[in-house]
């Protein structure tokens, strides 16, 4: 949880060209992304808080668009997420071609459009998917696909082989509030969820490789 003030919404597209400028080497800089549904979504998160809190400061689950505020505002963590991702978005619109960009433009909206900070999940899928890319061995093919009735992050295909793999991302948080500092029961809590994960999305007569992929995020305690 992070303390905020109450977003603001004016010109979103203008935010992130200022703080996200490498986000358009990927979706572009044309008006048909949806931008007028993404300021709807935000004016109206404003006014439910407003509603709620009035002016006050109140404790909340930053969106992206809290951050960039925060970073207006020189608070050096913002400043420094927004800088790496940033940076990851100018590494994967180097690894794309035309069609994996209009495939991801679905995951950006994803994090534009979440209304909590749950926006870090969508990144992290990113963020993997960035990684697997920057090898050079694989291409995208597929996202929110189903396989095996079950949906999935990703298809990606091995350029020399041709062999489809199937990536599955799983954001796993740890929250100091809720998880003891205990080395063994963090051990035990990542197991659970990877399992959990691993069991929602796996079929015994795949045919296809299966990546799960984890990542842990913390709090900056």
């Amino acid at each position: 949880m992070n303390k905020n003030n109450l977003v603001g919404c004016n010109n979103i597209k203008n935010d992130l060209l200022l703080y996200l400028p490498n986000l358009f080497e990927i979706i572009g800089t044309e008006d048909d992304f949806g931008w007028n549904k993404i300021d709807s979504l935000y004016n109206k998160i404003k006014q439910k808080r407003i509603d709620l809190y009035g002016g006050q400061t109140i404790d909340i689950s930053p969106t992206i668009f809290d951050r960039i505020n925060a970073a207006k505002e020189n608070d050096p963590i913002a400043i420094l997420q927004l800088n790496i991702i940033n940076d990851i978005f100018l590494d994967l619109s180097s690894s794309l071609n035309d069609h994996e960009k209009q495939l991801l433009k679905s995951n950006i909206k994803n994090i534009l459009k979440s209304d909590n900070n749950n926006w870090r999940n969508f990144f992290g899928e990113i963020a993997v998917i960035n990684n697997i890319l920057q090898t050079n061995l694989y291409e995208l093919i597929g996202i929110e696909k189903r396989s095996n009735g079950k949906p999935i992050d990703f298809l990606i295909k091995e350029k020399y082989t041709g062999e489809i793999s199937i990536v599955e991302v799983v954001s796993i948080h740890l929250d100091t509030k809720k998880v003891e500092s205990n080395i063994e029961s963090i051990k035990k809590f990542i197991t659970y969820r990877i399992n959990q994960k691993f069991n929602s999305k796996t079929c015994e007569d795949s045919k296809s490789n299966f990546y799960l992929i984890p990542i842990l995020w913390g709090d900056t305690k």
